[in-house]
């Protein structure tokens, strides 16, 4: 341990202004995370009060600190309950150490390290699943949130906090878009369908009804958004969107015929 600190004090005086690093101690890598405030952004704020949807839910703003001990005691409880996250190897009030469990998943997709793409997938929506039967939720489950090594997956970065008045069903269903939303910004070829069925196997709390009525709801401004002038007003995210909405909306069509 005492040459874990060395190595990590060492790495904080050498990177002043980087919030996550990674240090090698005994042959050994971990990662180095500083205290940052966290919460969302103004515009995220007023569009939930105005609209009150579920994949709008701000997170709280924290302090550096606040933000910290929220990560560093949900990472402790999760191990507790065994679902797959790094263990936290040292803390104090300005950063902690992580133990290192391999690649982010969306680098290794883009990188070209995963030989079964979807195989990848599958465990990663079976260890948000696993996550939500215990009653948790991740808050920011895109995938560049999970991490794959030996052949296992596991969840990182749990800064998010969020208004306990939240239903946690509401924040499950907001993982669950989050996770399928980067698949269609990245272009990743997924089989949505298998994916969403994989994880209602373990958890029913009806997110497939309610993707459906998603991308029912947001049918017409879909359809608007994927015009030729549109396509060329929206930025990125919006389009990302609106592509997923599209293909849940196909997904319906086809269990409907």
């Amino acid at each position: 341990m005492r040459l874990i600190e060395q190595a990590t004090k060492e790495a904080l005086a050498q990177n002043p202004d980087a919030e996550v690093m990674s240090i090698i101690s005994e042959g050994k890598k971990y990662w180095v995370k500083r205290a940052r405030k966290s919460g969302s952004r103004t515009f995220h704020r007023v569009a939930y009060g105005l609209l009150k949807h579920p994949l709008l839910v701000p997170s709280l703003p924290c302090y550096p600190s606040g933000a910290l001990a929220h990560e560093v005691g949900k990472l402790v409880r999760l191990a507790q309950k065994e679902i797959h996250v790094p263990e936290v190897i040292a803390q104090q009030s300005t950063f902690f150490v992580l133990e290192d469990q391999g690649s982010s998943v969306l680098n290794a997709i883009r990188n070209g390290e995963v030989s079964d793409v979807n195989g990848v997938l599958e465990k990663v929506i079976a260890l948000l699943a696993s996550l939500h039967v215990k009653g948790e939720f991740h808050g920011g489950a895109q995938i560049k949130n999970f991490t794959c090594k030996d052949e296992k997956v596991f969840a990182i970065d749990f800064e998010e906090a969020f208004d306990g008045a939240i239903p946690v069903v509401d924040l499950q269903f907001r993982d669950l878009f989050l996770f399928l939303f980067p698949l269609a910004k990245h272009g990743i070829e997924a089989d949505y369908a298998a994916l969403i069925g994989l994880y209602e196997k373990q958890v029913s709390n009806g997110a497939s009804q309610r993707m459906r009525a998603l991308a029912r709801s947001f049918g017409w401004l879909t359809r608007l958004a994927h015009t030729g002038v549109m396509q060329k007003v929206l930025d990125q995210d919006p389009k990302s969107a609106f592509r997923l909405l599209r293909i849940l909306g196909a997904l319906e069509f086809e269990e409907g015929a």
